[in-house]
């Protein structure tokens, strides 16, 4: 669904970072968001699916993303102020942490909630 919004005016982009996502900051970069906003699995003790939004903090302090060889904080204020934009972070509660394990129905639902608030908040195109 927001691989689609790439025809936006502003122009969005998608990017898929996996494990590494630090390894898409040139492509970020080249790009040059006005907001960037980084959606990973997060273990913050809720029902799997469940989508939050999240502050550098909260990843400190609740939520857990563990599959990273760079922290999602770090990343994070190191876009923010290597792009002078606005960073927001969505964590979705998996049902396991268990690495390279296929989504279960209820965390590919929150998925698609998540992208679904995120297309449904970008302008429309003129």
């Amino acid at each position: 669904m927001l691989a689609a919004a790439s025809g936006r005016n502003p122009p969005v982009e998608v990017f898929f970072g996996g494990t590494v996502p630090e390894n898409l900051t040139g492509q970020i970069r080249a790009f040059g968001p006005s907001h960037l906003i980084l959606i990973d699995a997060a273990d913050m003790g809720l029902p799997p699916g469940s989508v939050e939004l999240l502050e550098t903090k909260d990843i400190l302090n609740t939520a857990s993303f563990s599959t990273h060889s760079l922290p999602l904080s770090v990343l994070s204020d190191y876009l923010g102020r290597m792009l002078e934009c606005q960073v927001l972070l969505i964590g979705i509660q998996p049902a396991t942490r268990e690495f390279n394990r296929d989504m279960t129905p209820a965390v590919v639902q929150g998925a698609r909630a998540a992208a679904r608030i995120i297309w449904e908040s970008l302008p429309v195109s003129n």
